[in-house]
């Protein structure tokens, strides 16, 4: 004959067992409610994945603080698109970039009227920012004409434009949704100066750059 201390305790075990299951449930339910709404409202889904990617890049050796994208009017390639970015050293040397990456291509030239090479703009001290980007189209005065284009794979890159984008802005539909300028393996080759020596380094991300493109 089991004694009353012991019914009592097996009771308060199945009790504790059952709430485990129904709290497990209600976990449960939330997760798949959360899972059909981002896949019913893919502007929720998307807006997720942006708060993540800058997230991920404003942690990179050398971060993207701001960016946007806009198609270029003015280029008959409907996969033309400049290209803003804040950028900022994260490190704690000074850098300076050499090269701009992307997708396997890469460019080491900016437009300031002419062609120049990045690393004559692009010399940060730690914690510092500069611009990629053209004033007309973002109207950031800072830029000064410096700015890199992004096209459509796999075309070849050269200058300052880098082929290496996998989706753009729709040139069809600039103020209602414009799409995103999407680019893999996004990165930066520099040099960073470590006390009396140089060190050439290679920075790709492990996300691809995603960026919301502006509407006109």
């Amino acid at each position: 004959m089991r004694r009353p201390e012991e019914s009592w305790g097996n009771a308060m075990r199945a009790q504790g067992a059952t709430e485990y299951l129904v709290i497990l449930a209600v976990v449960l339910m939330i997760a798949l409610v959360a899972i059909g709404l981002l896949g019913y409202f893919p502007g929720m889904a998307q807006d997720a994945q942006a708060t993540e990617l800058k997230t991920y890049w404003s942690t990179t050796p050398i971060s993207i603080v701001e960016s946007g994208a806009k198609h270029l009017f003015y280029d008959s390639n409907s996969s033309a698109n400049d290209i803003y970015l804040r950028i900022r050293n994260n490190g704690n040397y000074p850098i300076t970039i050499t090269k701009v990456l992307g997708n396997g291509e890469e460019i080491s030239q900016v437009n300031v009227g002419s062609m120049q090479s990045i690393s004559d703009y692009y010399s940060l001290n730690p914690g510092e920012e500069k611009y990629f980007g053209w004033s007309p189209p973002f109207n950031v005065p800072q830029m000064r004409l410096i700015w890199i284009d992004a096209y459509i794979a796999p075309s070849s890159s050269s200058a300052n434009r880098l082929f290496a984008a996998t989706s753009v802005c729709d040139p069809t539909n600039h103020s209602a949704n414009p799409g995103s300028l999407i680019i893999k393996d996004f990165g930066f080759e520099y040099v960073a100066h470590v006390d009396s020596n140089t060190v050439t380094k290679r920075m790709v991300g492990t996300k691809p750059l995603i960026i919301r493109c502006d509407a006109y």
